[in-house]
């Protein structure tokens, strides 16, 4: 019940131009999107019950489209960071209190390609900060900036930069450990290499020294996020899970102090590779939900008829995979799978090309 149009024109097909996070001490969602050839990204707040009305967020964020935005809830409170990448090739950052939007901040006027999302954000778990972290123009090294706690935006610097310094970075995912200030951070490169790297915040605040290659030059396709980060909730154990350029997915796991090799989490029907991956934890154990996209022809852009496929972590070993579509799209991201908060399930929303648009 209670669907809603929010626009009938964003402007975007293959990107992720909205997104949504509940505030942590109200229970209140908000829902920020992009309108075509509006700057300005809109936004609706939804109580439990009823819808508000539309409004528009900060208008300092430039001239640019937003085309893609990424939204993160603070814990045990009702402030959300909105970053957006726009048309311009800006990366900006604002911040909602409960009541408004503000503290909008440019943290670059140069990303390096339009058709990737370059960065993410996530909190502290109990510094409470915020952390982005971004790519700028023909480079190798993340940036990164912090929105502290006492309303202020800290100029963070460099993280550690990827061994194969003639890649430039492209897509960016970070995942924030319970109870902790660790923060686990994934690029992938141009090559396609995927490196993984973790930020510690206690007496020293610093990334690793040296990132970690995950996988080398074995990521099926820059086009594509196929690759995801993700906690155990319970024991803190990190993962990370990416395609290796084929029909599988691999993964490895951050027990505090070292990765383990890489093993299989998932091996599909799909002739092709893995395209995209998403993870989701749940709030009160060590299971992790693994979703891929497969494309079923050599040629994904012109694909109707690609996989959808379910994988479970238990916290030791995967199970499955359950194949759970066979008419979807890996042009983009047609999926999402997240825990209910309040009970063991996991929803699943699913976007079908065939019935969408034929």
């Amino acid at each position: 019940g209670n669907l809603k149009e929010l626009t009938a024109d964003t402007g975007l097909t293959a990107k992720r131009c909205f997104d949504i996070a509940y505030e942590q001490s109200s229970g209140d969602a908000i829902v920020v999107f992009t309108i075509n050839t509006n700057v300005i990204p809109q936004y609706y707040s939804w109580n439990g019950s009823a819808w508000g009305t539309v409004a528009e967020a900060c208008a300092a964020i430039g001239s640019g489209d937003s085309e893609w935005i990424g939204l993160a809830s603070k814990p045990g409170a009702d402030e959300i960071i909105m970053v957006t990448q726009d048309a311009n090739y800006d990366v900006y950052a604002q911040i909602w209190d409960g009541s408004a939007w503000g503290n909008a901040v440019n943290l670059t006027a140069a990303t390096d390609v339009l058709t990737n999302q370059c960065f993410d954000v996530a909190y502290e778990q109990l510094n409470k900060r915020a952390m982005v972290v971004y790519t700028t123009l023909d480079n190798y090294i993340p940036k990164y900036s912090i929105w502290e706690t006492a309303n202020l935006w800290v100029a963070g610097g460099e993280a550690a930069p990827i061994a194969d310094t003639v890649n430039d970075l492209r897509w960016v995912r970070l995942a924030a450990r319970p109870g902790s200030n660790e923060i686990l951070l994934a690029t992938s490169d141009t090559d396609p290499d995927l490196n993984v790297q973790l930020w510690y915040s206690g007496a020293t605040e610093t990334w690793s020294t040296v990132p970690t290659l995950v996988a080398d030059d074995t990521l099926p396709t820059i086009d594509f996020r196929s690759f995801n980060v993700a906690y155990e909730s319970t024991s803190g154990e990190g993962m990370v899970v990416w395609s290796d350029d084929d029909e599988t997915a691999e993964y490895c796991n951050w027990d505090g102090s070292s990765w383990s090799g890489g093993s299989t989490a998932m091996s599909a029907t799909a002739t092709y590779s893995v395209a995209w991956v998403a993870l989701a934890s749940n709030p009160d154990s060590n299971e992790i939900m693994l979703m891929t996209s497969n494309y079923v022809v050599a040629v994904p852009s012109v694909a109707f008829d690609d996989e959808y496929n379910v994988n479970k972590w238990d916290g030791s070993s995967w199970s499955g995979p359950t194949n759970v579509e066979t008419l979807g799209y890996t042009g983009y991201e047609g999926f999402a799978i997240n825990y209910d908060r309040h009970s063991p399930q996991v929803s699943i929303i699913i976007q079908k090309w065939r019935e969408l648009y034929q």
